[in-house]
Formats: C-alpha cells, structure tokens, sequence
C-alpha cells in the first residue's frame, strides 16, 4: 500500500465571486475589494498620523498635515486607501464606519478645555455638521504634562464619492501640543474603520 501526498499551490493576484459579484485585487500583500464581502471581518481599515506637532489655537483651526500610517509601527493597511487632501479625507468605499481620533497631548498651563471638532459632509464638502468634542488639559508640574485621549463616533456613508470628513481642534489656551510625527503609536492618529455594509 503506498500513500500519496499532494499540495497545490495556486499563485493570483485577482479573485472573484460571481455569484456575489465580490471582487479582489491583490498587490504587496495588500488586498482591495472593488465590492467589500459582508460577515468575514473588517474589510477597510485606514490609520493616518499628525505629520507634526500643532499648537492649540482658540478659534478652531483645520487639522492639515497628515501622512499615512500604512507600513508605519507594524500598521497594515485594509483595502483601499481613504484620499487625503490638505485634511479633507474621502473614503474609498460605502459602509458604516467607525472613526476615531487619537489625541496625544501636552500641555504648560492649566485648560479647562481642549476642542475637537468632527466635521462630516455629505455634499462633497460643500456643507459640513460640526460635533463638538471636549476634554481638559489640566497642568500639573513646572514642565510639560502629558494627557492622551479617544474620540469616536460612528457614520453611516451611502455615497463614498461625495462623503467628507475633517477634524478642527482648539483650546481654551494657546498651549497645548497636539503631538504628531514619529510612529503612529505614539502620536495623534486618526483611524477609519469600516465595520459593516452601509444601512
């Protein structure tokens, strides 16, 4: 009696499902989804980092200066990337989405609050909604103290192509950091996270 063992291997870069009318495009490990697959784990996930440090404002002032968080402290992007242009981010898929804003901090005197504004649009950014957030910054040495913080909300996109989003950010003071640059896991980021088809 002999035993036979065999392994195929099969080496694509493009998948599709007819019978959903899924598809997938795979490059650098990477997988897209021209039309993501429900019920199989998160299908677009997106991490930006502040490219630098800002100082708080007390008028709300657009956060700008953004890089990509993909290949970046281990982060690995999911799906298409969402567009960035000068801080106004465009998704590139419909869905229900979860967002969040790391807030890394520092601050030299006491605030009674620090602001940030979620701003969604859903008319290619002709009109925006403004939701306040808040949070203090309290000071408690002669240097600097640190405070960290996380703001999410939740939108639902029917139309990725007209869908926009910013963030503003202000402060009771003018001296409190918002700290970016370096790894993504240390400064301020802000994560889009797509966790169902939109409803």
């Amino acid at each position: 009696r002999s035993i036979v063992n065999s392994m195929s291997i099969l080496r694509t870069n493009q998948i599709q499902d007819t019978s959903t009318n899924v598809a997938a495009n795979i490059s650098g490990g990477v997988v897209n989804f021209t039309n993501p697959p429900i019920n199989v784990g998160v299908s677009n996930l997106q991490l930006f980092r502040l490219d630098g440090n800002v100082t708080s404002t007390t008028t709300p002032t657009i956060l700008t200066s953004w890089a990509d968080g993909h290949d970046n402290d281990l982060f690995k992007r999911i799906g298409t990337a969402w567009s960035n242009s000068s801080g106004v981010f465009t998704p590139s898929v419909n869905g229900l989405y979860e967002v969040i804003f790391i807030a890394s901090l520092s601050t030299t005197s006491n605030n009674d609050y620090v602001q940030i504004d979620f701003q969604p649009s859903t008319d290619s950014g002709s009109n925006y909604t403004n939701e306040d957030l808040y949070t203090s910054a309290v000071h408690v040495n002669s240097g600097s103290t640190h405070h960290h913080h996380n703001f999410i909300r939740y939108y639902n996109i029917a139309t990725a192509s007209t869908f926009r989003f910013r963030v503003k950010i202000s402060a009771e003071g003018s001296n409190v950091m918002f700290r970016g640059s370096g790894g993504v896991n240390r400064k301020c980021a802000l994560v889009f996270k797509r966790l169902a088809d939109a409803q």
